[in-house]
């Protein structure tokens, strides 16, 4: 039986070398085969109050527009189908492509499309206060310098980040990849990797939950009412402003020692009659917390 199952796991990774080598070697007939689109939407800032987004493998970089209007730019392949809905200050573009049309293609197996051809979705936003959602199913997204009501970002594979931005929701996802915030001032924060790392830096908010199945947690310079992480398996180290004393402090890991300002303490709640709260919870980690007055 183990035989079986090693000469199974070679045959795997024979294919999927395989398969990338192939990939790799008919790059240049491959991209002759590909035709592509540059698909442009402008909007002005004010028609639409809530922007919905999706794509099909492609990174998604979100920044400030240079004029008062909506400014979106990204290519699509033969493939590719684009469903375009304005209605109710609802501005909704969906691509999306059949399963099978994309398994003929190799230029899509492991993403070879992504690095032999730019299709970076470039989304531009006025000064306004919109609710955006930005789905993608392989690539990285980006949102930096914008001030928005709410916004959600998920991405089945890739980083998620958010730098210089004041938003009251923020909801970031992602199956496997790192979420990382900087700069960024909110009242609900909720983040959620499969396996990835999360980092915040200089974050201010009511509630921050930040969970990752493996991975790392780190944060620093911290200001927050109610400050929730856990992970399966990763250290956690978090900086809060503040004072050990003014905050409920749950703390819990199998396999790790539990260090606050420095003194070593252990699974417990402490000061369970405070408001302010942090709970720091790992299978298989350490734990430091330091709060800075």
């Amino acid at each position: 039986m183990k035989t079986l199952l090693k000469v199974g796991i070679i045959f795997i990774i024979i294919g999927a070398i395989s398969v990338t080598v192939f990939g790799l070697m008919a790059q240049p007939y491959l991209e002759e085969q590909m035709e592509y689109t540059d698909q442009a939407f402008d909007y002005e800032g004010s028609l639409f109050s809530r922007i919905d987004l999706s794509f099909y493998n492609n990174p998604v970089v979100i920044k400030p527009s240079t004029d008062d209007q909506i400014h979106i730019r990204f290519k699509t392949d033969q493939y590719e189908e684009i469903t375009l809905t304005e209605d109710n200050q609802i501005l909704s573009i969906v691509v999306t492509s059949d399963w099978w049309d994309q398994f003929r293609n190799p230029l899509h197996w492991f993403n070879f499309g992504n690095i032999m051809v730019n299709r970076t979705v470039t989304v531009e936003l006025p000064s306004i206060l919109y609710h955006l959602s930005v789905r993608t199913s392989n690539g990285a997204i980006s949102l930096d310098d914008l001030s928005l009501e709410s916004v959600i970002l998920r991405t089945s594979n890739g980083r998620v980040s958010i730098e210089n931005v004041s938003i009251p929701t923020v909801t970031m996802s992602s199956s496997n990849g790192k979420l990382y915030l900087k700069d960024v001032v909110s009242t609900t924060v909720d983040l959620d990797t499969s396996n990835g790392e999360i980092e915040l830096i200089n974050v201010e908010a009511y509630s921050i939950d930040a969970e990752t199945s493996n991975g790392p947690i780190n944060a620093s310079r911290i200001d927050v009412e109610d400050f929730r992480v856990s992970t399966s398996n990763g250290a956690i180290e978090l900086s809060i402003q503040g004072i050990f004393e003014d905050y409920k402090v749950k703390t819990k890991t199998s396999n790790g020692t539990v260090k606050i300002d420095g003194s070593t303490y252990g699974n417990d709640t402490y000061h369970t009659t405070k408001v302010p709260y942090v709970e720091a919870i790992t299978s298989n980690g350490n734990i430091q917390i330091h709060f800075e007055d």
